[in-house]
């Protein structure tokens, strides 16, 4: 009987095909292990080194391949999370201290504020006598040189020298060229030129100052010399100051 086909077996049956079995030895694969150290591992045994001229050189590169896979999973294994920057403050800016012009330029404001606040509430105390219409009978035309300006106003020929000056302490011309300080009335209607006396003359009227029916009166600060009073300008005047 040839091999493999089935036969009778010693009990004189007949061995179906069915009930053929053949057997094979299962065969264990062997896998050799990575190159270590300059030697090879089969299925848990250790083997010499590769033969040839070139295997210690393999096994050498494999060993530095080997290691710098570990040292790369070293670092990746110790990688630092780094946090997202936080953001930026905003700046403030620096409070700049002013130069000494800035000070003297503010100290001199709050001054000018303050004597113009004195100047007005003078002025609401002072009584300014109504101005007459242009052209009636009976009416002073008085010229004032205050500074570089000349301004007109009309006054009635009875209306007192002070009346006059409490008209030229509340014009705003006057306050911008002298500020609050003391003022004195030169006379220019004649010559030479002469301060007029508040004290004496102020209660008189224009008629009897000589005032009428046109005068001219320079200011100036209280002290000043009279000899260096400019008269008013006729062709050149300013707007008149409040009724």
């Amino acid at each position: 009987m040839s091999r493999g086909i089935p036969g009778p077996n010693r009990s004189g049956l007949e061995l179906s095909p069915r009930c053929f079995f053949r057997r094979t030895p299962a065969v264990a694969p062997v896998m050799q292990s990575q190159p270590f150290g300059g030697a090879s591992v089969v299925t848990g045994v250790p083997v010499g080194p590769s033969s040839g001229s070139g295997g210690g050189s393999v096994n050498a590169f494999n060993d530095a391949q080997l290691q710098k896979a570990i040292e790369e999973s070293q670092r990746g294994s110790k990688k630092v999370h780094v946090a997202a920057p936080a953001p930026a403050k905003p700046k403030v800016p620096v409070k700049r201290e002013p130069t000494y012009e800035e000070q003297l330029a503010m100290v001199m404001a709050e001054s000018k504020k303050t004597a113009l606040y004195d100047f007005e509430r003078r002025a609401e105390r002072l009584k300014v006598p109504s101005e007459p219409e242009e052209g009636a009978a009976g009416s002073a035309h008085m010229f004032f040189r205050i500074g570089e300006h000349t301004i007109k106003r009309r006054f009635w020929s009875d209306n007192s020298l002070n009346n006059v000056y409490d008209f030229i302490q509340c014009h705003t011309l006057v306050f911008e060229t002298f500020g609050a300080d003391n003022l004195q009335l030169v006379n220019m209607t004649t010559y030479p030129a002469s301060i007029l006396d508040l004290t004496m003359d102020g209660p008189r009227t224009l008629q009897a100052c000589e005032l009428w029916p046109s005068g001219q009166l320079s200011i100036q600060r209280q002290g000043d010399d009279p000899k260096k009073a400019l008269p008013p300008q006729v062709n050149k005047m300013a707007t008149p100051g409040p009724d």
